[in-house]
């Protein structure tokens, strides 16, 4: 077998090995992906994420895309004021094990995929549902 037969042959392995690992990581990224519907609350060092069924918060992480259109309801205010109040259905996994977030204080992370649905939350109403879901819970 000549040499550049050889070589076409490590080529063409090389090519199915490099094309076997980016199927195997793009299985990865999207396998243990969800649906998840809450309320977002983001200022100075928090990321909060408040599932509708319970549990949480969770600390909210997401790419370029997701966060690019979450970022369009970010409201400024002075020094470190600034933040948002929005309800959020997306597409992303969620982590449990502790450790997450700011300082580590957060029991779980959800990495949005993708946003499926935003709008902006009065931040009233999202403390009146906060409160009756702490109460529910304490029941």
């Amino acid at each position: 077998m000549s040499s550049n037969a050889r070589r076409g042959i490590w080529f063409g392995l090389a090519a199915c090995f490099l094309a076997g690992c980016a199927l195997a990581d793009s299985a990865r990224n999207t396998a243990g992906s969800t649906t998840h519907s809450g309320y977002y609350q983001q200022g100075f060092e928090r990321s909060d994420f408040y599932p509708e069924d319970g549990g949480g918060p969770y600390w909210l992480t997401a790419g370029e895309a997701a966060s690019s259109r979450i970022q369009e309801y970010y409201v400024p205010a002075p020094g470190r004021g600034g933040g948002m109040t929005v309800r959020l259905v997306i597409e992303g996994k969620l982590d449990i094990g502790g450790g997450f977030g700011h300082v580590g204080a957060y029991s779980g992370e959800l990495t949005a995929a993708r946003i499926l649905e935003i709008e902006p939350v009065i931040v009233d109403e999202f403390d009146a549902w906060l409160a009756s879901r702490h109460k529910l819970e304490r029941r």
